[in-house]
């Protein structure tokens, strides 16, 4: 079998970055056929290794024109994939699970903890995954699931973590009775909490809470476990608090992080860094997403209304003064963003103080100037994360801010608009007129809108033509 070297890994993810979707989520469901059906020819493992580590989600083999094909061994871990993250073991969010220790995992439970398992169910999955009944071929990959935790479970978490010398792979182990326990008691719940949109109703964090006591009586691990899955599968994970604070009531987060509770609460407080690295990387300069600053943005704020909408935070505790303190460092990363738009603004469009006859001194751009090209697109971005998040700025905090530098950013426009008429109308233009036009048009629509940019061009191009 091919083995990809460090130089082809890298080649390919260059390639697949620049995939179109659908033949990237045709790519990617044909891997998984091959994988399964045992094709040693092609390394499928490293392909699909490599299409993760590219930023390439799996949902891209979802589509109707295909059907989705998972190996045994992904079954498996499905309940847990949520938790899974690439990185090493010391990046990884509180909680989290490191997608590197799988394979070594799954080669020790095919291999010692549970091989009979394996053998009796591990043909039934696969045909049953390869004809399209992906229902019976998960109910196999729970009957594999169940028969391991029945083999492992009086196996203390230390010896399990000893089979491997690989810490990510021994992270694993010593979490994999606990997991396998926790999914176990929450599958019938899980049921209708991903099947949740918004808020959770109280009924559902009532069940959640009585089944993480109930864990809680035989196994704290499990207890904690319990909640990690359930964050994993919430569209506001935050909300796992909420079941927390009726597990543990009337005690707040100075109490709860010195117990195996405490990873529930340090996650919430890990989403909303990664959140604000997002925002922190947009403040460095230059274009950004500002689609995925936005949705960072959203996140961020929805992050720290969930964490402080109940009273499990007390006004002192470690996890409100770790909440204050990144809700600071976000807010001036927002400021600086705003102030960014000003300045970048400036560049693209330059003006300068002339004197003019019977006029005195007044603001012109300087049309007589090449446009530059890379500055418009930096212009053009703050403009559009101005817009974007007109909504948003006032629950993060930013919203004078960026209501100033709208105000400002309006007014340069206008400024250089009517600098750029007045020259037309004088009839004295440059090589660079048509560039400073478009340049000009551009930023208009993208913070004002197209239809204002397009009354822009028409004027101007009335007055040269009128002018010629």
């Amino acid at each position: 079998m091919t083995v990809l070297t460090d130089d082809k890994i890298a080649a390919l993810k260059a390639l697949l970055l620049s995939t179109p979707p659908a033949t990237a989520g045709k790519l990617w469901a044909l891997l998984e056929r091959m994988k399964v059906q045992g094709v040693q020819s092609i390394p499928t493992g490293e392909l699909l290794d490599a299409m993760r580590e590219a930023g390439i989600p799996s949902g891209f083999a979802t589509g109707k024109a295909h059907t989705r094909i998972l190996s045994f061994d992904r079954l498996f871990f499905e309940p847990f994939e949520n938790l899974f993250e690439n990185g090493p073991l010391h990046r990884l969010m509180p909680g989290s699970l490191p997608r590197i220790g799988l394979g070594p995992v799954w080669k020790l439970i095919i291999g010692q903890l549970a091989p009979d398992a394996y053998v009796d169910l591990e043909p039934l999955g696969t045909a049953a995954s390869l004809r399209g009944d992906m229902g019976q071929a998960r109910e196999y990959a729970q009957k594999m699931r169940n028969e391991l935790l029945d083999n492992i479970q009086d196996i203390p978490p230390e010896r399990l973590g000893a089979l491997t010398k690989m810490p990510e792979a021994a992270h694993i182990l010593t979490r994999l009775i606990p997991l396998l326990s926790a999914e176990k008691a929450g599958r019938e719940i899980w049921t209708g909490v991903q099947s949740l949109r918004g808020d959770m109703h109280e009924q559902s964090i009532l069940r959640l809470a009585t089944a993480v006591k109930e864990a809680e009586n035989n196994n704290p691990q499990t207890a904690t476990e319990i909640l990690l899955l359930t964050m994993s599968v919430l569209p506001k994970p935050y909300q796992a608090l909420r079941v927390l604070q009726r597990v543990s009531r009337g005690v707040d987060d100075r109490k709860i992080d010195t117990t195996h509770f405490a990873v529930v609460g340090r996650r919430v407080i890990a989403l909303l860094r990664r959140e604000g690295t997002v925002i922190e990387h947009a403040a460095l300069g230059g274009s950004f997403d500002v689609e995925a600053v936005k949705a960072a943005i959203d996140r961020h704020n929805k992050l720290v209304h969930g964490m402080t909408r109940d009273t499990i935070l007390s006004p002192n505790g470690p996890w409100r003064q770790e909440l204050t303190a990144i809700c600071s460092q976000v807010g001036s990363r927002l400021e600086m963003i705003c102030h960014a738009a000003v300045k970048a603004l400036d560049l693209a469009l330059p003006m300068d103080m002339v004197r003019k006859k019977n006029a005195g001194m007044i603001t012109e751009p300087r049309y007589g100037a090449a446009i530059d090209p890379a500055k418009v697109e930096v212009a053009r971005c703050h403009m559009q994360f101005l817009v974007a998040t007109r909504l948003l700025a006032p629950l993060a905090g930013f919203g004078g801010f960026r209501d100033n530098a709208s105000r400002t950013a309006a007014g340069q426009l206008d400024a250089v608009c009517e600098g750029l008429v007045r020259v037309a109308r004088e009839g004295v233009t440059s090589q660079h007129f048509q560039d400073w036009i478009n340049a000009t048009s551009s930023l208009i629509n993208a913070l004002d809108g197209p239809l204002p940019a397009k009354n822009f061009e028409r004027r101007i191009t009335a007055l040269i033509r009128k002018a010629a």
